[in-house]
């Protein structure tokens, strides 16, 4: 089978887009800031470190760091893969004892910053991240600016499909002829070092294609009897009780919680999991005593853009009040509640339709990441929600039985990402946007909404 143009052909939320532009022409026009949503504690084994890299993936800055600070594989640890064509700035941990902390200089070059550092007691594991922040520059755009703009306040108020993105599936989506290579029956199992990325690359790819059928049926945002339900930003799941639609009230205490467990969306580790805040509130890590770090800028000198000197710093601003100079599309979830939370003035005695709920992103229907289901799982889809599912699953029986083999752990994903804090400005390169998605979401899968790129989102590493 030809995988070479399953990003292609999922379908959209939107009408194909006329509007065309360049993404990533250099590594500056597509910056990234992650948000770890925890402070180091202070003490322990393990030291924190803030870098920003340009041009280099998350695998080569850290096996830079690795070999600068003389320490183990085993001993550095990341919460998501970043662009290696991008400005990118990201957390690492390394094992390393106090004396040995100046090794880390020997890593800086005009690819790598050390930026700030903490020490913490805990490694940093995949998605133990809240978010990541998004500066983009589209360069020379050409199309309509009303019909652009227009999409982007449609998807700040529906949220767009949260695909995975091409990157998953490596240039060509040569990850996924891999896969059909190694899920024939008899084939020879892959080395320890590709069975992950191959692993990944297939439940992106069933996730995809189940996400697109809902799309297209138009109900990947209207729940259907049976479906799975997850709390925006927290990667929790829940149960809705037997009956229930999408069209019926619903109090958050009738939710049956699920604690998730797929490393996709898991959660961290105890003390270092990031509580829910709203738009209103800083994210930490904003200012490092030795230097103002990538986005956030002072009052001495005009930020690069969608702020004048007299606002706070991108992402690091109040939602009070719009930035001055630059055009802002807030969903409703953000204008009237907090994610993740009741609506104002709630009690335990409110009934709050699903259907609200769903519609101010604050939950989201899942889809499946496939593989083994193991006795402690509770968030399968029943009914018509599963029939749906194994609709879209049912073309890839070999992949299935291959991933349920090696007793690949199933999990869940949200059908949709809700772009935080949207803003953009058109300036003489092109339009510029910010935003801040979910730990796992692309930014990719929201620009195809927009506009036609040439492409270059092929050639990254995985975003997540």
């Amino acid at each position: 089978m030809n995988h070479s143009h399953h990003w292609e052909q999922l379908a959209r939320l939107l009408p194909e887009p006329e509007n065309h532009a360049r993404l990533k022409s250099c590594p500056a026009d597509f910056r990234v800031r992650e948000e770890l949503g925890f402070a180091p504690g202070g003490g322990g084994e393990h030291l924190l470190v803030e870098v920003e890299k340009t041009g280099l993936t998350t695998s080569e800055a850290a096996r830079r760091l690795v070999a600068a600070c003389g320490v183990g594989q085993a001993d550095i640890g990341y919460a998501g893969m970043k662009d290696r064509r991008a400005r990118a700035t990201q957390w690492f941990s390394l094992r390393l004892p106090e004396s040995e902390v100046s090794r880390l200089r020997r890593a800086e070059d005009d690819s790598l910053r050390i930026l700030q550092s903490g020490r913490n007691h805990r490694k940093i594991r995949i998605g133990s991240h809240r978010c990541n922040h998004f500066e983009i520059l589209l360069r020379d755009f050409r199309g309509s600016r009303e019909d652009l703009e227009s999409r982007l306040a449609t998807l700040a108020k529906r949220g767009a499909p949260n695909y995975f993105g091409p990157q998953r599936f490596g240039r060509l989506a040569s990850n996924l002829e891999q896969v059909e290579l190694a899920a024939r029956p008899g084939a020879p199992r892959p080395g320890r070092s590709e069975r992950g990325r191959l692993y990944s690359a297939a439940r992106a790819m069933l996730f995809n294609e189940v996400l697109s059928l809902r799309l297209v049926q138009g109900n990947w945002n209207a729940m259907l009897p049976g479906d799975v339900l997850a709390l925006d930003g927290s990667g929790r799941l829940f149960l809705p009780e037997d009956g229930e639609s999408s069209r019926d009230a619903s109090p958050p205490g009738r939710f049956r919680d699920c604690a998730q467990n797929d490393s996709t969306i898991r959660h961290p580790a105890h003390d270092e999991h990031p509580s829910r805040h709203s738009a209103r509130s800083k994210p930490p890590f904003c200012h490092s005593a030795r230097s103002e770090p990538p986005f956030c800028h002072s009052a001495h000198s005009e930020p690069p853009f969608c702020h004048s000197a007299r606002s706070e710093p991108p992402f690091c601003h109040s939602a009070h009040s719009e930035p001055p100079f630059c055009h802002s599309a807030r969903s409703e979830a953000e204008s009237q509640n907090l994610p993740g939370q009741p609506p104002k003035g709630d009690t335990a005695a409110t009934r709050i339709p699903t259907a609200s709920r769903l519609a101010i992103l604050d939950i989201h229907l899942t889809g499946p990441l496939p593989g083994a289901n193991f006795p402690q799982h509770r968030y399968a889809t029943r009914g018509e929600a599963a029939d749906m599912e194994n609709a879209a699953l049912e073309k890839h029986p070999a992949i299935l039985d291959w991933l349920r083999r090696e007793k690949v752990e199933a999990g869940r994903r949200p059908l949709r990402l809700a772009p935080r804090n949207l803003r953009w400005n058109w300036t003489r390169e092109g339009l510029r946007l910010c935003f801040a998605l979910a730990r796992g979401a692309y930014a990719t899968s929201l620009i195809r909404e927009l506009c036609i790129t040439d492409g270059s989102e092929h050639k990254t590493e995985t975003e997540s």
